[in-house]
């Protein structure tokens, strides 16, 4: 299924950053699509069972989308890394997530921050960390998101998601050296 086109239908028209989960799987090898969500906190809640979603990003990008993604999957050394792949439409892709991914609710809000994080990536450039702290929510919990680069990514606390632990509680170093911690197996 890597780097397969899977045909898609969906009555909305997304925009780039948008996700989606798939509806069902019809007949005739097509993928009905559900409901687009803009809010990425909304939707890595309803990512937790799922094992195949979409991404809509400009048209493009997918390309460089999906080479910032296994790049930064390699850097973790997932044991089973992710699967992508364009659909028919040219502004999205789909993604069956990596097991590691499901496993946490806060690894599941990284992921949809990360994936916005890779439009600013280029291949010719390489601009990886770069693209990385393009993104707000990385930029402003710079300390928590490299420590989550250099494999501290077992979340010990009760939030659900990036956005409310790290952006919006502002925690000390010493307080994200507690909630971020190298996983003893994954």
């Amino acid at each position: 299924m890597d780097g397969d086109v899977l045909f898609i239908d969906t009555v909305y028209n997304p925009e780039p950053g948008d996700f989606c989960k798939l509806n069902k799987y019809c007949p005739k090898g097509r993928y009905l699509l559900g409901q687009w969500h803009h809010c990425r906190d909304i939707f890595h809640v309803h990512l937790s069972n799922s094992d195949l979603f979409f991404f809509c990003h400009e048209k493009g990008k997918c390309n460089s989308i999906i080479e910032f993604m296994k790049k930064f999957e390699s850097k973790l050394n997932l044991k089973e890394p992710s699967n992508f792949g364009p659909t028919q439409r040219k502004g999205i892709l789909w993604i069956k997530p990596s097991k590691w991914w499901m496993r946490s609710s806060m690894r599941r809000s990284f992921l949809t921050i990360l994936l916005r994080a890779s439009f600013k990536y280029s291949i010719s450039k390489d601009n990886f960390y770069e693209s990385i702290f393009a993104e707000k929510y990385f930029s402003k919990t710079r300390y928590a998101t490299e420590k989550f680069l250099l494999g501290y990514t077992k979340y010990t606390g009760k939030k659900r998601g990036w956005y409310k632990q790290f952006f919006q509680l502002h925690p000390s170093q010493k307080l994200i050296d507690v909630l971020l911690v190298k996983p003893t197996s994954d």
